[in-house]
């Protein structure tokens, strides 16, 4: 009895292993820009605040460079399951420097770096004889944003430095991502894209100026829409 137990233990074993082998992994490198909404977030004793000046209100306000690491492991010519860790570099929030009398007397460019791990399912249709693929996928994964730095000029006078109470900023992002993927040579391909986050966290802040003293600010990245070109190899 206990033979024929094990026996059919193993035999459903293996079929769970046969339906979810792995067809191919596909392994490349991407670069392109990113076009953040970059807000800064304050830290109170009585809680989180982004204040209205900042709002989310959908603005691109800095163009940078962006690059990833890509692995896609397919179970099938449909069905792929991606991890990717992504950098962004030299994020950056502008603030208008204003005299007593309103007048703009110079400009605070805050700076910060972010770093993210993508999990994501995706769907492939592939066409021409596989030579061509349309790639979409969703997923989640946290993001990490460094500390922030200053570039500060008032009447012609420059500062910079790191924002004494700065602090690492972690969230968590949704991420949507549509991409062409195009072979060159065999098991080699390039593709084009678009990826775009929406960190669920920021949005667990509170909207207005703190009424609390300061004792943190972070970077944050409500949205963001990148574009990139890669190159992959398949194995």
């Amino acid at each position: 009895m206990k033979t024929k137990i094990g026996l059919l233990a193993l035999f459903f074993s293996l079929l769970a292993m046969k339906s979810f082998a792995l067809q191919d992994i596909e392994v490349g490198l991407r670069l392109g820009v990113d076009l953040p909404t970059n807000v800064i977030g304050f830290y109170t004793d009585d809680g989180k605040y982004i204040p209205k000046r900042c709002d989310l209100d959908g603005r691109f306000n800095s163009i940078n460079f962006a690059g990833a690491v890509v692995a896609d492991f397919a179970f099938n010519d449909y069905i792929i399951l991606g991890v990717a860790g992504h950098f962004s570099l030299f994020r950056s929030y502008s603030l208008a420097e204003k005299d007593i009398d309103g007048s703009e007397i110079g400009k605070t460019k805050v700076n910060f770096h972010t770093f993210a791990l993508d999990i994501m399912m995706k769907g492939r249709m592939a066409f021409a004889d596989d030579r061509y693929s349309l790639i979409a996928g969703i997923g989640l994964g946290p993001t990490l944003n460094t500390k922030p730095t200053y570039k500060q000029t008032i009447n012609n006078q420059t500062e910079r430095g790191s924002i004494d109470n700065g602090k690492l900023y972690v969230g968590l992002n949704l991420i949507a991502e549509l991409g062409f993927s195009m072979q060159t040579v065999e098991n080699q391909f390039i593709q084009f894209g678009v990826r775009t986050t929406l960190d669920v966290l920021a949005f667990t802040y509170n909207k207005g100026m703190p009424s609390a003293s300061l004792n943190g600010q972070s970077a944050i990245s409500p949205y963001n829409v990148g574009i990139f070109l890669g190159y992959s190899f398949r194995f």
